[in-house]
């Protein structure tokens, strides 16, 4: 748990090319939270620019992630549940600003990619982008996995498909959010789902 943004808060700079949290576990019944804090300029030639997590729950609460970019998949984060359906990534009362992927390969997730069960409520996305599917979000499928966004914003996002969420073979449910002056360059300004 940090402390915050601003004076005496808790913010983790990368200051330099370089990722902010790599996270692995190979043990069951292992979590991730990160809250109340803010995680800035990371940047990786690979995936996962801020946080790069697998086989395991992640929780973001009360997190900002602010100008972190990724030439692979998910500018600021980069998680898979390890094909562990148990697991999830949750993500509440966040920001996202910023963030990018636009690697070589056009890479997805200009914020988040994530392939498992995703939940998002109440969180902010603003100005990431994608040359590729999903210029906030990029959710994909493993095993019978959900995506569900509630009481969301996004703004002014970009992407090729999806320049908001962009979702590929899973179910998902979009509630209560608002999408404001999203661009794809190819299609859907607001959600693709395939």
């Amino acid at each position: 748990a940090g402390a915050g943004e601003g004076d005496g808060g808790t913010t983790l700079d990368a200051y330099g090319p370089t990722r902010i949290i790599y996270w692995d576990t190979v043990d069951a019944n292992q979590n991730l939270t990160l809250y109340d804090m803010k995680l800035y300029d990371g940047e990786m030639p690979y995936d996962g620019g801020a946080v790069w997590a697998s086989a395991g729950s992640l929780t973001v609460d009360h997190v900002t992630f602010d100008g972190n970019i990724a030439a692979g998949q998910g500018g600021a984060i980069n998680w898979d549940d390890g094909g562990e359906s148990a697991y999830s990534l949750t993500i509440t009362n966040s920001t996202f600003t910023g963030n990018s992927s636009s690697g070589m390969s056009c890479s997805s997730g200009g914020a988040i990619w994530a392939m498992g069960s995703m939940t998002v409520s109440d969180s902010t996305f603003t100005g990431n982008s994608t040359c590729d599917w999903g210029g906030a979000i990029y959710g994909t499928r493993s095993g019978a996995s959900t995506l569900t966004i509630d009481h969301s914003s996004f703004e002014a996002n970009h992407g090729d498909r999806g320049a908001a969420v962009a979702v590929y073979a899973e179910d998902a449910t979009f509630s209560h959010d608002a999408y404001t002056a999203n661009v794809a360059s190819y299609s859907g300004g607001a959600l693709y789902v395939n």
